[in-house]
């Protein structure tokens, strides 16, 4: 992910010219000295001394020109600009950007998010989301029982859970009722009441390997044990049907709990009822939500609630919303745990198309316990790669720490603990003992409200886990050469921004009294040359022809009336006889249009005569008018100031039998 810094380097670099725009390849794909590069020392060509070689080019020219035609002339023309790009660069270094605090802080971020995207594994995030569309298609109704075992619970405890559920299963699969067992065994309190029946569900609606096992499980069927943070449960699959979409309805609502007197409960009934007799005699629905509902948080909505689907809402309410058939159908009264509604239908939503519902389900998935199912498979294969160990016997005695290490919420170990050198883990040829573990752990807080074991089984799994994460940064520019490149392409990209905006882009901005001078210096490059119109009118064949001989040299772009004054004075004439006429005029119409324009000469149309004159005038816009181009150019003329001076600095030396062989590749010819 490119950060806010380069994006605004995006942006600058395209409002300027079109070499500005190759630069910003090179910004982005740059070279990089990857190992075939250092092993092939194919030399192109020197910069101060400093050699390049055939491969960098070869590889940003490629990347840079996919969809242009090869020739010698556009790889020479690349060639410059390549130079130019690592002549900044040289100078770049050669005042120590790459040393600044800002430069180590901007560059250290980018590799991390860097060396991160190429540690996540992006197939399995698609899947899940894939995976998540097509079961959000439909809702299946389960039941289940639970045995709870807490996820750092010892081999011992958890044993005897999955064997408890166990035993249950096979009681059911003998015959016995799913619901009866679920009200005597299942540690869900709910189960008691409901027989463990959770009603219908959608995706995203129960922890991830609860979802997966109802939907894997034919309907009818009992899943075999499935273990989540909650424990063991078993499920029994008693419907599957296709996803109805969200309702969009409104309500009018009179507030009655269990909690309130029986007096003000039935009130609250003949109140609602009133509110349907009203209805089914005509009165607006609009009207009576804001006379009579208590739902303070949809009265200016005229009763409407955010869109739900199944599982989102009070089961009765939800019953209801469902039964209503046609958009503006008002049910009948109902009662829920809040209180009396009168529910309408406004709106039924469809689940939308995979591409529709894609933001909305990474979204989610981001938030939900799945989310880290693709990265524990990347770290169960990276471990199995990398030979990783752990010593079980070892991990079982840190887990049996007494609380007595810790001390006013910080671990706190003796000598005895630190000391130990008994391998812990191992990845490649990297050990990690005991004792180097726990100095880690005496960093972190202790939580006095978890117990020793819970906390240390996670600090154990988070240390292996970064563990092998750190080995494996560390093998990136082995394993994959492209990481190099983009390593290189973001270095070196940060050095050209920065080096650009203090010699270029800044100066351009800033400078306001150069940037003047420079327009006024070369005004003649935004000066255009135009045609100049003016038609007159005249009663007096003789008046336009004097006009013709003795004052049209002298007609230019000005003042209209200042014009006309001068007009009148010079060829002693009065208003009536002479006018300049008006572009909004009929008459300038019929005048331009008419074919004895093209000669130049007096002419006559109905009861006047008209003159044409045209008159080149050159005409420089107003500098504020076209500030940006202006800055652009200065930017171009700075840039290219910026790069004869660079190469007085630094002598470049070409290799012309490295050309040929880069045409050669390239089958230019």
């Amino acid at each position: 992910m490119l950060n806010l810094r380069v994006k605004i380097a995006v942006i600058i670099i395209f409002s300027m010219k079109s070499v500005r725009i190759i630069i910003l390849g090179l910004l982005f794909i740059g070279t990089l000295a990857y190992p075939s590069f250092a092993q092939s020392k194919k030399y192109f060509f020197s910069i101060g001394g400093e050699k390049h070689f055939i491969e960098e080019f070869n590889y940003a020219y490629a990347k840079n020109n996919l969809d242009q035609k090869i020739s010698k002339d556009s790889i020479n023309a690349y060639l410059d600009l390549y130079i130019n790009f690592r002549l900044k660069v040289k100078e770049a270094k050669a005042l120590g950007y790459d040393t600044t605090k800002a430069f180590k802080e901007e560059f250290g971020l980018y590799k991390n998010q860097l060396e991160e995207s190429f540690l996540t594994p992006k197939r399995g995030e698609e899947a899940l989301v894939k995976e998540a569309y097509e079961r959000s298609k439909w809702e299946i109704r389960a039941s289940h029982i639970l045995i709870r075992v807490p996820k750092e619970a010892s081999q011992k405890d958890t044993l005897e859970a999955l064997k408890k559920i166990k035993a249950i299963r096979d009681r059911i699969l003998k015959g016995e009722d799913f619901a009866s067992l679920a009200k005597t065994n299942s540690e869900d309190p709910s189960a008691k009441q409901n027989g463990g029946d959770l009603g219908y569900f959608s995706v995203l609606k129960m922890v991830y390997p609860f979802e997966t096992a109802a939907y894997n499980t034919p309907i009818g069927q009992v899943s075999a044990p499935v273990r989540t943070q909650f424990g063991y449960h078993i499920i029994k699959v008693v419907d599957k049907r296709p996803n109805e979409g969200q309702l969009k309805v409104a309500h009018i609502m009179v507030r009655a709990t269990q909690k309130n007197a029986a007096e003000a409960q039935e009130k609250a009934k003949q109140k609602i009822n009133l509110i349907d007799s009203l209805l089914k005699s005509g009165a607006s629905w609009n009207a009576l939500c804001k006379q009579y509902s208590e739902d303070q948080n949809s009265i200016a909505k005229n009763g409407e609630l955010k869109p739900f689907g199944r599982g989102q809402i009070v089961p009765s309410f939800e019953k209801e919303a469902f039964s209503l058939q046609q958009i503006n159908d008002i049910s009948k009264p109902i009662q829920t745990p809040y209180g009396w509604h009168i529910i309408k239908l406004v709106d039924r939503i469809p689940l939308g198309s995979y591409e529709e519902e894609l933001s909305k389900l990474t979204r989610k998935i981001k938030s939900d316990g799945r989310a880290s199912m693709p990265r524990k498979e990347m770290l169960k294969t990276l471990k199995a790669e990398n030979n990783f160990y752990r010593n079980d016997k070892i991990k079982e005695e840190l887990l049996r720490i007494p609380a007595s290490v810790a001390s006013k919420n910080q671990w706190k170990f003796d000598s005895s603990y630190l000391a130990n050198t008994a391998t812990l883990f191992s990845v490649g040829n990297i050990k990690i003992s005991s004792g180097e573990f726990l100095k880690n752990v005496e960093s972190k807080p202790f939580d006095n409200r978890l117990g020793v074991r819970a906390q240390m089984t996670k600090l154990l799994l988070n240390y292996e886990d970064s563990l092998v994460v750190s080995f494996e940064k560390e093998k990136l520019p082995q394993k994959y050469p492209e990481y190099v490149f983009l390593v290189q392409e973001y270095h070196d990209g940060i050095l050209l921004f920065s080096i650009m905006e203090d010699t270029v882009w800044n100066l351009s901005m800033k400078d306001s009294l150069q940037l003047i001078t420079y327009f006024e210096n070369n005004k003649s490059r935004y000066s255009n040359t135009i045609k100049d119109t003016t038609v007159f009118s005249s009663s007096s064949n003789l008046t336009l022809e004097k006009i013709k001989e003795k004052t049209a040299h002298k007609i230019h772009i000005g003042d209209w009336e200042n014009l006309k004054s001068n007009l009148l004075k010079e060829n002693n004439v009065s208003p009536l006889t002479l006018q300049i006429v008006s572009k909004e005029a009929k008459a300038w119409s019929r005048a331009i249009n008419a074919e004895t324009v093209k000669s130049g000469q007096v002419f006559k149309q109905e009861d006047l005569w008209y003159l044409v004159v045209l008159t080149n005038v050159v005409v420089t816009p107003p500098m504020d008018e076209i500030k940006g181009k202006v800055i652009a150019d200065y930017q171009q003329y700075l840039d290219e100031k910026f790069i004869a001076g660079l190469k007085k600095k630094y002598k470049v030396k070409i290799n012309k039998k490295s050309l040929n062989n880069v045409y050669a590749h390239f089958k230019a010819f």
